[in-house]
């Protein structure tokens, strides 16, 4: 499996056999991160914008811009925010918690 990233001790990786999805290989198995390495990065993408525009933002604002990303990243891939359990909606999650 190629690895393209790490988050923190696990490797973000492509599967082949998958038609090039993108996973997060966790302790207890494998994770949906995207359904294409083109669609990682959109996401990646996606995400800074978050990180820079987010800085400057009341709670209310940041809200609103994450209610913004969200809905960014489902029409770029509906599959990665599928489930809860996916790595994304995770993220956006984290986000909404003031944790990113």
């Amino acid at each position: 499996m190629p690895v393209l990233a790490f988050d923190g001790p696990f490797p973000i990786c492509v599967l082949p056999e998958a038609a090039g999805a993108v996973v997060v290989v966790e302790d207890d198995g494998r994770r949906v991160v995207n359904s294409s390495v083109r669609q990682f990065g959109q996401f990646l993408m996606i995400y800074e914008d978050y990180r820079v525009r987010v800085r400057a933002l009341s709670d209310g604002e940041a809200e609103a811009l994450i209610d913004e990303i969200e809905q960014r990243m489902k029409v770029s891939d509906g599959e990665a925010m599928r489930s809860e359990e996916h790595y994304w909606p995770v993220v956006v999650e984290q986000m909404r918690q003031g944790m990113l």
